[in-house]
C-alpha cells in the first residue's frame, strides 16, 4: 500500500524521475488508496486501491511491446500454477524461500532503501528487518499481495523513480523476462545513490557438461510439462526474453558495473544453476 512518505521518491516514468505531485486522493488507515499524480509536465497518474499506477501506454507501444507483453502474459499463468504447486508441496521456509533467504545473506543488505524490481508478491521483503530495511517492489502485474506491502505497477525499462533514490536495487530471477536489458541498466545507475549496489539473481541456461545436459533436459521437460497443462506460451511467444549462459550474461553485466562478488548456487539436484552477483555501478 502506499504512503505519503513515498512521494519523497517517486518519479514520472516519461520525464527520466521528474518528481511527482499528489493532487488528493482517498486516505485509509494512513495509506492512499486512491488518488492522482502529476509531475511538472502534467503527465498523470492514478493509485489504485494503494497501488500507484506508473506505466505509460505510449512507452510500451509498438511490436516488440506487443511480443513483451504477450510474453507476461504467459508468464504469470506458470507463476500462479508455479505458486500453487509450492504451497503443495511445502518447499517453503517461513514466509520467503530457501533461495531468497540464501540470496540476501549474499546480498548482505542491512539498511536503507532497497527495490526489488520484478517482485511478483513481495516475498523477498520478508529477508529483511522492516525496521532498518524500506522495501519497495516493483512490478508491471498488481497481484492480490499488493496490499501487504509498498508496490508500484511500473516497468524495469522505465523506473518511475527519482534520481538516486535507492541504496540497494534487486532483480530475483526476472531479468530473463525484461524487453530491454541494457535500458534497464542505465536506470539502475539513474536511481541509485553514489556507491549502491545492485544484487542480481539469474537461472544460466546452460548444457555444458554431463550435470549441465541432465539440468537442461530437466528444464525442458518442466516446460513441456506446463505446455501440456495448459501454461504455455502462444505460438512465436518465447517464454524467457533472453536465456542466459553465465559468460555472457557477466560480460554484459560488466559493460554496466563492476562486479563486487558472486557465487554460484545450487537449489535443487536438477533444478538451474542460479548465478548470485553483487555489482557496483561503474
Amino acid at each position: 500500500m502506499m504512503n505519503k512518505a513515498m512521494l519523497d521518491f517517486l518519479g514520472c516514468p516519461i520525464c527520466g524521475g521528474a518528481p511527482l505531485h499528489l493532487l488528493g486522493g482517498a486516505e485509509e488507515d494512513g495509506a492512499l488508496v486512491e488518488g492522482t499524480l502529476k509531475c511538472v509536465a502534467d503527465h498523470r497518474f492514478s493509485i489504485h486501491s494503494g497501488v500507484p499506477v506508473l506505466i505509460d501506454e505510449a512507452l510500451i507501444s509498438g511490436e516488440d511491446w506487443t511480443l513483451w507483453q504477450q510474453h507476461l502474459e504467459g508468464f504469470q499463468k506458470r507463476r500462479v500454477r508455479r505458486q500453487q504447486e509450492a504451497v503443495q508441496i511445502t518447499h517453503k521456509l517461513g514466509r520467503a524461500s530457501i533461495q531468497q533467504q540464501a540470496f540476501s545473506a549474499f546480498t548482505g543488505v542491512q539498511t536503507g532503501r532497497l527495490l526489488d524490481v520484478g517482485c511478483g508478491p513481495g516475498k523477498f521483503r520478508y529477508c529483511f528487518d522492516s525496521g532498518k530495511v524500506t522495501y519497495i517492489g516493483l512490478d508491471p502485474i498488481i497481484l492480490p499481495e499488493s496490499a501487504e506491502f509498498p508496490l508500484v505497477a511500473g516497468i524495469a525499462e522505465h523506473l518511475p523513480f527519482q534520481n538516486a533514490s535507492f541504496n540497494d536495487v534487486t532483480v530475483l530471477a526476472a531479468l530473463d523476462h525484461f524487453k530491454d536489458k541494457e535500458g534497464f541498466f542505465r536506470e539502475v545507475h539513474r536511481v541509485l545513490v553514489p556507491g549502491g549496489r545492485f544484487h542480481l539473481l539469474q537461472s544460466i541456461h546452460e548444457a555444458k557438461g554431463v550435470k549441465g545436459r541432465l539440468k537442461y533436459l530437466a528444464h525442458e521437460i518442466k516446460d513441456w510439462t506446463e505446455a501440456r497443462l495448459g501454461a504455455a506460451n502462444p505460438a512465436g511467444v518465447p517464454e524467457h526474453m533472453t536465456e542466459f549462459e553465465l559468460n555472457d550474461l557477466k560480460s554484459l553485466l560488466s559493460q554496466f558495473f563492476t562486479i563486487e562478488k558472486e557465487r554460484l548456487y545450487e537449489p535443487r539436484l536438477l533444478a538451474l544453476t542460479r548465478l548470485f552477483i553483487s555489482l557496483k555501478a561503474k
